[in-house]
């Protein structure tokens, strides 16, 4: 359970999000998130040093929901294969919920790549940490041929990370959705045990 500072900062990142959706990351100051939050500047440099500050706190926000739902999915019952297969659509739908919900950060999300990247570094090492636990339970079960789970989890995450421009594009996004198991077997064929 957070803590009352938590759930004060929590507050003004949501603040932060719902104005950076309606008017742009570039038009909203700290004295915008101040007025909006009901507090002073003041409050708001205690919990964060400079605009760009909310923002990464913004990504990471959003992106925490993504590594929750994750969660789930690593924790699931059933094989490895299908927690696979899980992980990858649960992936892609939370980045486009994540990006959809806040407005902005659709532009940033293909704009500004290397803010984005810097904001969820630590989330993606969370989410590469994950996949390899989940393949070495499907190497441990004799369901997934993986020789190296290390590498196979950098390798399929960066996959799905090539993947995720694409499957914000709307016309892209239909086809993958409408082709999700043939997408998901031909990025899993060279570690599923045949």
């Amino acid at each position: 359970m957070p803590n009352r500072r938590e759930e004060t900062r929590l507050h003004f990142i949501e603040t932060a999000r719902r104005l950076v959706s309606q008017h742009g990351r570039d038009n909203v100051t700290m004295n915008d998130i101040a007025t909006e939050a009901g507090t002073s500047r003041r409050t708001i440099y205690t919990y964060f040093t400079n605009r760009d500050e909310v923002y990464y706190a913004i990504l990471e926000h959003e992106l925490t929901h993504l590594l929750a739902r994750l969660e789930v999915v690593m924790n699931s019952k059933g094989n490895a294969y299908e927690k696979l297969q899980n992980f990858i659509f649960t992936h892609m739908e939370a980045i486009k919920e994540a990006v959809t919900h806040n407005n902005s950060l659709k532009k940033d999300f293909s704009r500004n790549m290397y803010e984005v990247e810097r904001a969820r570094r630590s989330i993606d090492l969370k989410e590469i940490r994950m996949l390899r636990t989940i393949l070495t339970e499907g190497t441990e079960q004799g369901t997934l041929a993986v020789e190296s789970p290390n590498w196979t989890a950098l390798v399929l995450f960066y996959a799905l990370k090539g993947l995720e421009a694409p499957f914000l594009d709307n016309h892209i996004n239909a086809y993958l959705t409408v082709n999700r198991e043939s997408i998901v077997n031909m990025l899993l064929a060279g570690v599923r045990k045949q």
